[in-house]
């Protein structure tokens, strides 16, 4: 795609370009959005992940597939509900906004472009692992445990970044982060499941994601505007520290506070 784009920008202009690249997205988005995605697994005579099928597939899928869970309108009938999206929100900022600016505070800090740049590709090759390992602990270990590794290795990262001038703290910066910085990727996915269940499981994942989505845009300027203000990054690592551990704590105090909703409002389907 790339040389087409560079084709139409050297034909039309990068206005034009970009618009016609907009356009196609939307058609693309468009036609799988009407013609390949599904609601359920059911739709296609298949079963959720998780879920084992009998001896008659079609029974199954039809009489034990049984989602467990409360539906969005009623988990809004609990303060649990806007805090899980609050802590979306802030650990989108503290994720992103310690993200976008490591090079930048790194070479700043005095190290030279070339060092700092293999911090950076040394964060970014551990968080493929990150990513995994995260959603690995989810399935194994649960919220609580998953919750306090992420927040802890995060709350690493944001150490590291006030302690910078130790030789060691660059490196510590680009494992903890890559690790810790996945809670950008996996936890909405995962948590609106685990607290919600599955039963309108679309729903509480859209709002989680568009919480978060702004938290990662508002993260980076966040940072921005610190410095611009102080001079330094150093009260923004503080802000983003503040943020992972009121993160981590929301999400304990959730998973704790699940247990109310579903006894009020267990809902199930088969």
């Amino acid at each position: 795609t790339t040389p087409i784009i560079s084709w139409l920008v050297d034909t039309v202009g990068w206005r034009q370009a970009y618009a016609y690249v907009g356009i196609c997205a939307m058609i693309l988005l468009l036609l799988v959005c009407v013609f390949i995605i599904q609601f359920r697994p059911e739709d296609k005579g298949l079963l959720p992940l998780g879920y084992k099928a009998g001896g008659d597939a079609e029974a199954t899928v039809k009489k034990t597939v049984v989602r467990r869970g409360v539906m969005i309108g009623d988990a809004k009938k609990f303060p649990m509900f806007y805090l899980f999206l609050l802590s979306m929100l802030l650990i989108g900022i503290a994720a992103s906004g310690t993200s976008s600016n490591q090079y930048v505070y790194l070479t700043d800090s005095g190290y030279s472009a070339a060092y700092a740049s293999l911090v950076v590709s040394i964060s970014s090759g551990v968080g493929i692992l990150g990513r995994i390992f995260l959603g690995h602990l989810f399935d194994k270990k649960g919220v609580k445990f998953t919750t306090v590794y992420a927040m802890g290795v995060l709350a690493v990262a944001e150490i590291s970044l006030l302690l910078i001038k130790l030789p060691i703290s660059p490196l510590v910066l680009a494992v903890s982060y890559g690790l810790g910085g996945a809670v950008n990727q996996i936890p909405r996915s995962i948590l609106p499941e685990k607290y919600f269940g599955d039963v309108d499981y679309g729903s509480f994942l859209g709002m989680a994601t568009s919480l978060q989505m702004c938290g990662i845009a508002a993260g980076p300027m966040a940072a921005s505007a610190f410095f611009d203000i102080t001079g330094s990054y150093v009260p923004a690592w503080y802000l983003f520290l503040v943020l992972i551990v009121l993160t981590g704590i929301i999400w304990l105090y959730c998973d704790q506070a699940k247990k109310k909703i579903w006894e009020r409002y267990e809902k199930t389907e088969g």
